[in-house]
């Protein structure tokens, strides 16, 4: 027994030289790497979780704050995901320009990825010969400054409107004024007459459905993702309940906007005044000259929860 005593003494100094050779050469290899890739400074962050502890309730106060500290151009770790951070608009400006096809590119969250079709919207889809063509669509049809003067009459309507019922309510005494309601219903109607032809208040209870539906769909967005940050568990968010509940809300939300879709194709509008974005859209996807990708379904449903 006393024999072995010295063997096992070199066996154990063997092994501790062994794992620190190993660390040196691995914390050597690390640095190297970091100084080859040259990556921009990044706050501390924890194992697992990276920066995600550091981001409060309003994330662009917390990004404000790292901005501060450590300049305009900084590298975070969201769970899993590294996530580069410009708070300068010089940079950005001199990205989108000189290398705009680099950073073109979104990753398709958890709830875009049910809502808009697998990124069949120009916000997440992958940049392309199809991409362009929707983003013509959107740039020419919806955002030229002839569509914007073309329902000029419809903004006034409505802001005319809101003004006499703010009227008519201080003309009442000691009666309260719901501005935020107001200014809501406003500006539900200016959206719901450029895109579906009508008012959102005079829609039908099933139809007025449809403003809690992207009220519901907006709050989706703003809810945390286990995927978007943790690809691994990707699963969680089925246990949470976050993409069945998604996915019911998605149902009601596709099925009007597929109803009013079908119904302006049995429709003919006379005038490019009459038409709205719905009328457009379907147009364009029964136009016998357009390019081989064309509209699909899907992609108007998008264009048009967008």
């Amino acid at each position: 027994m006393a024999a072995e005593l010295p063997n096992q003494n070199l066996c154990l100094s063997m092994l501790s030289c062994l794992i620190f050779t190993m660390i040196i050469v691995f914390k050597l290899i690390s640095n190297r790497g970091s100084n080859k890739l040259n990556l921009p400074p990044c706050p501390p962050k924890l194992p697992i979780i990276g920066n995600l502890h550091q981001m409060g309730t309003f994330s662009h106060r917390s990004l404000g704050s790292f901005s501060d500290k450590y300049g305009p151009l900084m590298l975070l770790q969201l769970g899993q995901i590294p996530t580069l951070v410009i708070s300068s608009a010089n940079i950005v400006r001199e990205m989108v320009t000189n290398s705009d096809m680099a950073f073109s590119y979104r990753p398709l969250m958890t709830v875009a990825e049910i809502y808009f079709h697998g990124g069949k919207d120009v916000s997440f889809g992958p940049y392309g010969e199809d991409w362009r063509y929707k983003r013509k669509i959107s740039v020419v049809e919806f955002l030229s400054l002839k569509k914007v003067r073309s329902f000029q009459f419809v903004r006034e309507e409505e802001v005319s409107n809101l003004v006499n019922k703010i009227r008519e309510a201080c003309m009442k005494k000691n009666a309260p004024v719901n501005l935020v309601k107001m200014l809501n219903a406003t500006t539900w109607n200016i959206n719901f007459r450029c895109v579906f032809g009508r008012k959102y208040e005079s829609l039908d209870d099933k139809s007025n459905r449809f403003g809690e539906l992207v009220m519901k769909m907006l709050s989706h967005f703003r809810e945390f993702s286990f995927g978007d940050y943790f690809p691994s568990l990707w699963w969680m968010d089925f246990v949470t309940g976050l993409v069945p509940k998604v996915k019911a809300n998605f149902r009601e939300l596709d099925a009007f906007v597929n109803h009013e879709i079908e119904q302006r194709k049995s429709e003919k509008r006379n005038t490019d005044e009459d038409k709205d974005f719905v009328d457009i859209l379907v147009e364009l996807q029964q136009d016998d000259d357009m390019p081989d990708i064309g509209l699909s379904l899907a992609s108007i449903k998008t264009l048009i929860i967008m």
